[in-house]
């Protein structure tokens, strides 16, 4: 048994009982979009830019939704100058993918937004216009985790806490179609935790 103090480190676990509700920002979904429309001609020119990652966050955009268009869009628009995307702006976009798209994509963009960094040093709106989109090489990747712990931390709550139903089937269909496709064969799933003392299921 651990110490009651302990416990706030623990990460939960799902069918462990020790799951606290998340409390999503239910805003999150008009903020996101009030950026993209406030800033949509420095967006457009940093798409323009940005050829590796331009037909996904296009894609995105235009309802055909991606993972991967979704992390670089993110990347592409709140980058800080410095490489990385502020917590605070992580969690925003994510509470929007999980409000808009279902959980099982939000864990899917959380993934790929861990593998793309904005390599531009500039900040305010030249970091959107001036954006140079990369996908970091594997000694990198590293970083990019750090950088996305606690938008993954989230999910990993908000799995932990999903009902029998689960919360992973999005509102509309979506695809993973850009560059780094690591998280393309992520699917949302049910969600439903093993029985107690049952074996995982042999690889085929």
């Amino acid at each position: 048994m651990l110490p009651p103090k302990w416990q706030r480190h623990v990460m939960p676990r799902r069918g462990r009982g020790d799951a606290a509700p998340v409390r999503l920002d239910p805003d999150a979904p008009q903020a996101i979009q009030k950026r993209i429309a406030d800033n949509w001609a420095h967006i457009e020119q940093g798409i323009g830019e940005n050829a590796k990652y331009a037909d996904a966050i296009r894609e995105h955009l235009k309802g055909r939704f991606d993972p991967v268009g979704a992390a670089a869009l993110m990347h592409l628009m709140d980058a800080d100058g410095k490489q990385t995307v502020p917590a605070a702006e992580r969690l925003r976009h994510l509470d929007a993918w999980v409000a808009a798209h279902g959980l099982g994509f939000a864990a899917a963009a959380v993934m790929e937004s861990a593998l793309v960094y904005n390599g531009s040093y500039a900040q305010d709106d030249r970091s959107v216009f001036n954006a140079r989109l990369g996908t970091y090489l594997r000694w990198d990747e590293p970083k990019g985790w750090r950088n996305a712990e606690p938008a993954a931390h989230r999910v990993r709550a908000l799995l932990a806490a999903a009902d029998e139903e689960g919360t992973g089937s999005p509102s509309t269909p979506w695809r993973s179609s850009g560059p780094t496709r690591r998280g393309s064969s992520a699917r949302p799933c049910s969600c439903r935790p093993r029985p107690r003392g049952s074996r995982p299921p042999s690889p085929r």
